[in-house]
């Protein structure tokens, strides 16, 4: 039942090791202050790099943490055509939908999850980068435009890339936590099954080296 299974679980103890591990690994990659080397047109990047007032070691604690959980995150580079000031967005590998590439490794189009029934499409046409975003059902919302550089000139590639455990290519790398979730998970169901028969099976007395007169002591009516 429904109850029986909630009482299992919530019988089991659970150390989330993975959790400790996440945290230990990120705090290592920056236990040392980076240094960045911006040109100076860029330097306010390493106090708002996402254009919502994030910093640029903000941003990139967040990259590293998907990248050991999952071992992949993506980042958009992008500019606000008002302000002309630069700006990275962050994409989870689960909302890295799909992705081409050309015999190169260059990326040839890449679909991005945005928000419910909303992707953006970024796609490389006629030698130049594109954006365009559609629904679900593949329904143009928003008309592909050419995003410019802040000097006006269109980019020859798609800014965006994938931060994989392993390499920078679109590759789908492995989890460099997957071991630790996979050993944490099976100590909770030990745990689970474990305390489940504490609670379910009685204790079983025995004796060993037993001869007739322990039996005559222990049990004079004889009905053992």
């Amino acid at each position: 039942s429904i109850r029986r299974n909630l009482e299992y679980k919530a019988r089991a103890k659970y150390i989330n090791f993975t959790a400790r591990t996440l945290n230990a690994l990120v705090g290592a990659v920056f236990s040392k202050e980076a240094e960045v080397k911006l040109p100076t047109a860029l330097e306010y990047m390493l106090y708002d790099s996402n254009g919502a007032g994030k910093s640029l070691e903000q941003v990139s604690k967040v990259c590293v943490s998907n990248d050991v959980q999952v071992g992949r995150h993506g980042l958009l580079a992008s500019h606000d055509p008002i302000t002309k000031l630069a700006k990275l967005t962050t994409y989870t590998a689960e909302n890295i939908i799909d992705w081409t590439e050309d015999e190169s490794g260059n990326l040839n189009s890449v679909v991005l999850f945005i928000e419910k029934d909303v992707y953006k499409h970024l796609n490389m046409i006629d030698g130049f980068y594109t954006v365009e975003i559609r629904n679900e059902k593949d329904e143009i919302i928003t008309p592909a435009i050419n995003p410019t550089k802040s000097d006006g000139s269109k980019f020859t590639s798609i800014p965006f890339v994938i931060i994989g455990s392993v390499d920078n290519s679109p590759d789908v790398d492995d989890s460099p936590l997957w071991s630790i979730v996979d050993a944490s998970q099976g100590h909770y169901q030990n745990s689970a099954d474990y305390e489940d028969m504490l609670r379910i099976l009685k204790p079983t007395p025995w004796a060993n080296n037993i001869d007739e007169q322990y039996m005559k002591t222990m049990n004079p009516s004889g009905n053992i």
